[in-house]
């Protein structure tokens, strides 16, 4: 069993500094609304998938007139001889520029290596919109679901858009290419993109069709029950 026993917060959306000790079972947020009790749960769905289901980027998350916002959590968890170890995550979000994550106060690491290491499953009024939003909610829940239960994908995924990125670059170079050699440089370009972007994408594909069989399993067995 994997639980979290304190979370502390430094310049996270509303809060200046806050720390929570968690007890094992059910916790319970209260206070007034507004008081920021949503950030809490927001914090560690950042700290588990790398994103949250209330901001396309890194700067909502950072409390405003800072650079940066941390969150640090310990992590409780029951081996199979009955022993409990703690691990200490720590995730760096920068207002602008790369997120950097330690563990147990280690050396400054991608924060796409630590994803996926703290199960975490959120519920929220937003999760309506899966039903009636646009195919792009659908496919943010497709990718932070996948960064939690198959090993790696975060990382493939980050790899595909930079890809993703060069490509439609290069092919705005190619239309405005004028020479012969210029653009058979551009094209030599664009054929090396290209493979790197098929591979990495027929990769990202059964990846999420692995999760999509992961979830259909879960779903078999709930219904059957």
């Amino acid at each position: 069993m994997i639980t979290v026993s304190r979370l502390v917060l430094d310049h996270f959306r509303s809060w200046t500094h806050c720390m929570f000790d968690f007890t094992p079972g059910v916790n319970i947020l209260q206070g007034a609304n507004g008081l920021g009790k949503t950030n809490i749960v927001e914090a560690l769905e950042v700290l588990s998938t790398g994103s949250s289901h209330r901001a396309s980027s890194s700067l909502p998350l950072v409390q405003r007139g800072f650079q940066t916002a941390t969150i640090r959590a310990n992590i409780e968890e029951q081996k199979s001889n009955n022993e409990d170890s703690t691990t200490t995550f720590e995730l760096t979000i920068r207002a602008r520029g790369a997120n950097r994550a330690r563990i147990n106060g280690g050396a400054s690491i991608y924060m796409r290596d630590i994803i996926g290491k703290i199960p975490f499953i959120a519920f929220t009024p937003d999760d309506q919109r899966l039903v009636w939003g646009d195919p792009a909610v659908r496919r943010h829940f497709i990718d932070q679901t996948a960064a939690v239960l198959v090993r790696g994908y975060a990382q493939r995924l980050q790899q595909f858009t930079h890809i993703a990125k060069q490509r439609a670059a290069l092919l705005k170079q190619l239309g405005s290419q004028d020479g012969d050699v210029q653009r058979d440089a551009a094209l030599s370009g664009l054929e090396i993109w290209t493979g790197q972007f098929i591979d990495i994408g027929s990769q990202i594909t059964r990846d999420r069709n692995h999760m999509i069989e992961l979830l259909n399993t879960f779903s078999v067995r709930s219904s059957v029950n």
